[in-house]
């Protein structure tokens, strides 16, 4: 194996489920397992304590309460300096721009960013993109790469990574026959599924969708799944006015999707706006 490197993942939010997060926790225990040296950065967060405890991860709290928060860059220099590290490995727009101020201060010798969605950049972010202080960026398909080129980013800059799948999670010899019992579900029940809780996902065209045959299928059941209490509050109200609210389910955030995807008969990617390949 080459020399272990010493890498700094900053993730400027303290949630533990959402897809970016998944992925980075993924990201961070591939790499650990590699022999690499990993110092992971969140927003505070008791579940990130926990679970970067639990690995054997340093972490380390920063407050990256905006884009040019002062006490998070100086905190970032001294993490820099402290643990001498090669790589920064930013997620997403907040933790990039801290990156670079940081870097006014110590020499980063590689700073790699990410891009999992394929929205139209504007001017501040498509700086951050073009910057020749960026070593590399990590596009999750090739449209979304594409789509950078088209706004001013260096093709050679950029590398296409798909997400991977932990295939001894997620295999066909799943059981998802606890998940269809919480639910109440018997054979005869066809149950829909969508994953994800963000208005571009189109959540509201997927509840239509049911209202629309709800009556025809008596037997149909629709679930959600990674919502917060805020979330799922919505949209149990939103499937109350559609007259189904007993034919939806919303699930917060869950470790089991291997078990819920088997439970379910169909499951739903009605996104219309920001991705290029379903990530997670």
């Amino acid at each position: 194996m080459a020399e272990p490197l010493r890498i700094l993942e900053i993730y400027p939010k303290e949630d533990y489920f959402t897809g970016a997060a998944i992925q980075l926790r993924e990201l961070v225990l591939g790499l650990k397992a590699h022999g690499h040296d990993v110092t992971v950065a969140t927003r505070p967060s008791e579940i990130w304590v926990e679970k970067m405890r639990a690995a054997a991860v340093p972490y380390v709290p920063l407050p990256m309460a905006s884009e040019v928060d002062v006490r998070s860059v100086k905190a970032l220099v001294r993490i820099l300096r402290s643990r001498r590290i090669q790589v920064v490995h930013a997620q997403k727009g907040r933790a990039r721009t801290l990156a670079l101020i940081a870097g006014l201060f110590v020499r980063i010798p590689v700073l790699v960013l990410n891009r999992g969605v394929s929205f139209p950049l504007d001017p501040f972010n498509r700086l951050g993109y073009t910057t020749r202080r960026v070593t590399a960026i990590v596009a999750v398909c090739a449209s979304i790469k594409e789509g950078l080129v088209r706004q001013g980013v260096a093709a050679e800059k950029i590398e296409v990574i798909y997400s991977g799948t932990d295939t001894e999670r997620f295999h066909p010899g799943v059981d998802g026959g606890a998940v269809r019992r919480e639910l109440g579900l018997g054979a005869e029940h066809f149950l829909v599924t969508q994953i994800g809780i963000r208005s571009w996902k189109g959540n509201d065209d997927v509840l239509d969708a049911m209202a629309a045959v709800a009556d025809r299928l008596p037997d149909a059941r629709l679930l959600f799944v990674g919502a917060n209490e805020a979330k799922a509050k919505i949209l149990y109200d939103k499937a109350a006015a559609r007259k189904i609210r007993d034919r939806v389910r919303v699930f917060l955030y869950r470790e089991d999707i291997p078990q819920i995807l088997k439970a379910s008969d169909v499951t739903v990617d009605a996104s219309y706006a920001g991705l290029g390949l379903t990530g997670t």
